[in-house]
């Protein structure tokens, strides 16, 4: 970590071992004899123990059960420890011990385990993210990845209520950030398919996410057909915009699938149709032109 001052002494900054160097689950001597080689080393520093309500679960606790005798007894001792560091060195700069932990499970450590409450007051309740602020969290996790995330995809009512969706049937284990990795993974090999299925790959459609990459793939349910058709549409779209020229039947398509998409949606809502003429149509033009891939 990065050293600092404090009380005019040197300070070791952050101080953060894994639990396994300064917890023995099965002997009380071990863990003393760790918890002598932390503490001296986080003296005049800050020590965080991530995760130090699993040390004194038992093995239900995930489940809903309590706080194992051994486990209460090691983080007793290692509260006790702290406490003792901090009262020898009142000059020249104790401890700050800072934890996590499942929320839980946490709450009823420090129930039963006085000498660590007396160091920590009511835990920072961190609060599970929202629909929202999980997808927010996919367009971060992508850009580490190096893909891009349409601009409309947090918005799209769509993907917020298959989010909301999965958040309610989710445990507290596949929550938050856990579900945007799972939800970005499955994005990813949606993804892949789709643009395998464009026929014409570029850079662009490589790395770039699309609303109905992040929505259930087939076989999930959630109206998985529609969805299929939505995406050949889509890819269909794209194929035509990646041929070259023809700007006036690819503007004469798109104002046809504009026209159409108005009808459907005043269909749905008890409007009546005003009709998108014929859709017959013939394309015409010399050899080349691309008569055959635009039809």
């Amino acid at each position: 970590g990065k050293r600092g001052e404090r009380g005019g002494a040197p300070g070791p900054g952050l101080v953060c071992p894994p639990r396994q160097e300064v917890f023995h689950a099965h002997s009380i001597s071990r863990t003393q004899e760790l918890l002598e080689k932390v503490l001296e080393t986080a003296k005049g520093g800050v020590l965080l123990i991530d995760d130090l309500s699993s040390v004194a679960a038992s093995s239900d606790s995930r489940e809903g059960g309590g706080v194992s005798s051994t486990g209460k007894e090691i983080i007793e001792l290692f509260a006790s420890e702290v406490v003792r560091v901090n009262k020898e060195a009142a000059s020249s700069g104790g401890i700050v011990l800072v934890c996590t932990g499942d929320s839980t499970l946490m709450t009823a450590v420090l129930r039963c385990c006085p000498a660590l409450r007396s160091l920590l007051s009511t835990p920072i309740e961190l609060n599970d993210l929202n629909a929202y602020e999980v997808t927010e969290l996919v367009e971060k996790f992508a850009k580490e990845r190096g893909f891009q995330v349409e601009p409309s995809v947090r918005a799209s009512p769509h993907v917020q209520k298959y989010v909301t969706q999965t958040l309610a049937r989710a445990d507290k284990e596949h929550r938050n950030s856990h579900l945007a990795t799972q939800l970005l993974d499955s994005a990813v090999v949606q993804q892949t398919e789709r643009v395998h299925a464009m026929g014409t790959i570029s850079k662009s459609s490589l790395l770039t996410i699309m609303e109905y990459d992040l929505l259930p793939p087939e076989g999930q349910g959630g109206g998985s057909g529609e969805k299929d058709r939505e995406a050949q549409l889509e890819a269909s779209m794209a194929k035509l915009d990646s041929v070259v020229g023809l700007a006036g039947v690819k503007d004469f398509v798109k104002s046809m699938r504009a026209q159409l998409v108005l009808d459907a949606e005043r269909r749905a809502n008890g409007l009546p149709s005003i009709g998108s003429g014929s859709l017959h149509m013939v394309f015409s033009g010399n050899p080349g032109t691309g008569k055959t891939t635009v039809a």
